[in-house]
């Protein structure tokens, strides 16, 4: 996998992507799905989530981009739910009102159905498709908690109900909402099996973080080097948010669930967000404070810092880890 397509198509298109660029949800999807038609067919999912983000005029779309590049890396049968001419948003729903960890979860497969709901769903109301964690009846795993695994739903099917939830203070742009399931019937979606193969937790809740800070992340320096080009700011700056790129794009390749993996990545992460830290970005292009890409950016940064606390401790454990095999006392 290279993200040397997207790179290439952004300087190719550098003079048109920010110009009059979508405002609404619908319309950068329409562009989004335009392009992935006619020029990006063949791109990796790494590639859509940056070109994704370089169609953004708001960081909102670029995150829309990465997350739905993270879900189609994680469960690639997703794919098969789109069609020729467009992307069907699909939405992955584990935070319950409880929290998000196994222990959490509630919503419970019974008798071929599922009911439960979850508390924060984001693109929920754009989604047509739901990924949902929940319990597998009583069945307990050998680590002492409910068994979980995946399931596959129809956005609109019956016994489904998504409700808009209040517009968040960064990225208003897109819809988070909460997800009601009433006795649903598990069944096929469009050929797709509904209930997805393997453990729900070591098999998707667990790895769906690393990849979606992945191309989430990615899609975002996607949306400021098409802003670094349109804004003529350093070139210095371009060439650190293609670095940035490419950097992500390697770690792509990796297994999320390797400690290797989550420390290169928190290293990664760290560089990006002194990269997009909005003083930086006003420090080297003052001519920026006071436009509305600085303002949107310096409203939506908090994107890059949102999830800290599960980050530092996924590195935490992972040095815990390594550590732990050179010295088994540890």
């Amino acid at each position: 996998m290279s993200a040397t397509k997207s790179l290439a198509w952004i300087f190719r298109n550098r003079k048109s992507i920010q110009k009059g660029g979508a405002v609404s949800f619908a319309q950068w999807k329409k562009a989004y799905d335009t392009c992935i038609q006619l020029e990006a067919s063949s791109f990796s999912q790494f590639d859509k989530a940056v070109l994704g983000g370089a169609l953004s005029k708001y960081p909102a779309f670029a995150f829309a981009a990465g997350y739905q590049s993270a879900i189609r890396t994680l469960v690639p049968d997703i794919t098969k739910l789109d069609n020729s001419n467009e992307l069907s948003m699909a939405a992955f729903c584990i935070t319950e009102k409880q929290g998000n960890r196994p222990r959490n979860i509630d919503t419970c497969i019974k008798d071929g159905h599922i009911t439960g709901s979850k508390s924060f769903v984001s693109c929920g109301m754009e989604a047509k498709y739901v990924l949902v964690a929940a319990k597998n009846g009583s069945e307990i795993n050998d680590r002492a908690t409910p068994k979980l695994k995946m399931v596959l739903l129809s956005a609109d099917g019956e016994g489904v109900r998504l409700q808009r939830k209040p517009e968040m203070s960064f990225i208003p742009e897109i819809s988070h909402a909460e997800l009601h399931m009433t006795a649903t019937e598990i069944k096929p979606v469009h050929g797709v099996e509904a209930i997805l193969p393997g453990d729900g937790y070591d098999c998707y809740m667990k790895p769906f973080r690393t990849i979606e800070d992945t191309y989430v992340t990615a899609a975002l320096l996607g949306y400021h080097m098409s802003l670094s080009l349109d804004l003529n700011l350093p070139s210095g700056h371009t060439e650190s948010l293609m670095n940035q790129i490419l950097a992500l794009s390697a770690l792509s390749e990796l297994p999320p669930a390797d400690d290797e993996t989550h420390l290169a990545l928190a290293g990664t992460l760290r560089l990006v967000d002194s990269l997009l830290d909005p003083t930086h970005i006003a420090a080297i292009g003052p001519s920026t404070i006071g436009s509305d890409e600085f303002a949107r950016w310096n409203r939506d940064a908090k994107l890059l810092t949102v999830a800290n606390s599960i980050r530092e401790a996924r590195t935490k454990r992972a040095w815990q880890n390594i550590n732990r095999r050179d010295d088994p006392t540890v």
